[in-house]
């Protein structure tokens, strides 16, 4: 999965274990991320998202 978001340049990511990850994205890259994980990461569940103004 660490490869897979290193396609989005604008994303900064932190593994935090093997079943979480902490993903800093700017609001123009939030779709492409979401269509990533649930297209090539097969992902079907996020468990929680937040955003700072």
């Amino acid at each position: 999965m660490d490869d897979l978001l290193q396609e989005i340049d604008t994303l900064k990511f932190e593994r935090k274990n093997e079943r979480r990850v902490r993903v800093d994205v700017d609001s123009k890259s939030v779709h492409s991320l979401l269509e990533l994980l649930r297209g090539r990461a097969s992902f079907v569940h996020l468990s929680a998202i937040s955003c700072v103004d």
